[in-house]
């Protein structure tokens, strides 16, 4: 049994964009060896959940937390790391505290840049379907569920939430493996944990494939962007402009809050949340001009989530 609700909350209340496509975490990219086994696959997706944005470092990982997360044991996790680190995917040091390691994740600087900006592009998940996910007992299984999953997503994204996605066995076989056989594929759809994601037809040379709607891109961006403004309105909400009697309260322009949620979609919440107490340290404190709020804010929340730190300004923008 995964117990998934012991994932951070940020990702319980948001979804997570991860840099985990098929293409680099089960296929490999340039100087990674494929992953050929499934609990290492799910232990790099499992650390892009807790740390998709600070730099690609995360300090003092618990591997019985993770080992507890994945329904596995300690020396598992242990095994995965040494595998992920040997294929390129990552470089790890034990720490003299007992049970925990520091990771580095490698290629972060291409995290949330979409496959036109030369990134590798990302796929979209939240715990649930993570927890389905994981329930898969094979590396096979875990491949081809999400390639069809990133291919029913795309699908939904360009065609709309009713979308369905068609694929013959033999493209099914080309993109996972040449031991994905219409057999296999058949079994993988008729899996409970498959169904819970997305709906599937077999036919004679065919499958067509639905995305359930709550997984579709556009429910996806508007949670996101309600789950953003949210966060957002309690952090301005002890805002003041000025001094003594000439103090006020801070309030948003027509147009911002929907710049300001929009960056959600790109980058995570806490990223978004830390650029704002940046700029309200160095600009709205300061009574300096900042003109665009939502491009500001970009601009902070891109270097924070690509790991260069905040860079101090005199107030030019």
């Amino acid at each position: 049994m995964n117990r998934t609700a012991n994932l951070p909350q940020a990702v319980l209340h948001n979804m997570v964009g991860l840099t985990a496509g098929p293409e680099q975490t089960l296929y490999g990219r340039s100087g990674m060896q494929p992953i050929r086994s499934r609990n290492a696959a799910l232990l790099l997706l499992w650390l892009y959940f807790h740390d998709p944005a600070d730099s690609g470092s995360l300090h003092a990982v618990d591997i019985d937390t993770a080992a507890s997360d994945l329904d596995c044991h300690a020396r598992t996790i242990r095994y995965s790391l040494g595998v992920l680190s040997r294929s390129g995917y990552l470089a790890f040091r034990p720490l003299n505290i007992p049970g925990r390691v520091d990771v580095i994740l490698s290629g972060y600087m291409d995290m949330y840049r979409t496959a036109r900006e030369g990134g590798v592009g990302y796929l979209t998940l939240d715990s649930y379907v993570f927890g389905q996910i994981c329930q898969f007992r094979d590396i096979l299984s875990l491949r081809a569920t999400l390639r069809l999953f990133l291919a029913t997503e795309a699908a939904s994204r360009q065609d709309g939430d009713g979308a369905i996605t068609e694929m013959t066995y033999r493209d099914i076989r080309i993109a996972v493996s040449s031991h994905c056989s219409r057999h296999r594929v058949r079994e993988l759809m008729a899996q409970p944990a498959f169904r819970a994601i997305m709906d599937a037809r077999a036919n004679r040379y065919t499958a067509e494939l639905h995305l359930h709607r709550q997984y579709a891109p556009a429910a996806v961006k508007s949670r996101l962007r309600a789950d953003a403004e949210d966060a957002i309105r309690n952090k301005i909400s002890g805002w003041s402009i000025g001094h003594g009697r000439r103090k006020k309260t801070f309030k948003l322009l027509p147009g911002e809050m929907d710049d300001l949620s929009a960056i959600a979609l790109r980058y995570p919440v806490r990223c978004l949340l830390s650029a704002l107490d940046a700029i309200y340290r160095s600009y709205i404190q300061q009574g300096l001009e900042m003109g665009s709020l939502g491009a500001l804010t970009r601009t902070f929340a891109r270097q924070y989530a690509r790991g260069h730190g905040w860079i101090e300004t005199d107030g030019a923008a």
